[in-house]
């Protein structure tokens, strides 16, 4: 009986920074990291960075958290990402005050 090709849910890109120097996971979470690292670089033939791949992950984590949603939708969310964007202002203009 053949295989079917596995499905992942994270296509490789090349747009990808990480601003983390050092993440430190537990055995077990290294060890599924680095399966999952082998198997895109055997199902798409490709080599993925560390750092890249820990981006990727994080972004779709984030991405597919209800909680974090249903946060950002709440009174307290729509006020940290208002902050956010907010106009920051520049240090020219600070020093001038």
């Amino acid at each position: 009986m053949a295989s079917k090709p596995m499905k992942l849910s994270i296509t490789p890109t090349q747009a990808v920074s990480l601003q983390l120097k050092r993440v430190t996971l537990s055995p077990e979470t290294h060890d599924a990291f680095l399966t999952y690292k082998r198997a895109i670089a055997d199902v798409y033939n490709v080599e993925i960075e560390d750092e890249d791949l820990a981006a990727k992950l994080i972004e779709q984590a984030l991405r597919n958290d209800r909680s974090l949603r249903n946060y950002r939708r709440s009174s307290a969310g729509r006020l940290v990402a208002s902050q956010r964007s907010a106009p920051q202002p520049s240090p020219a203009a600070e020093g001038a005050e």
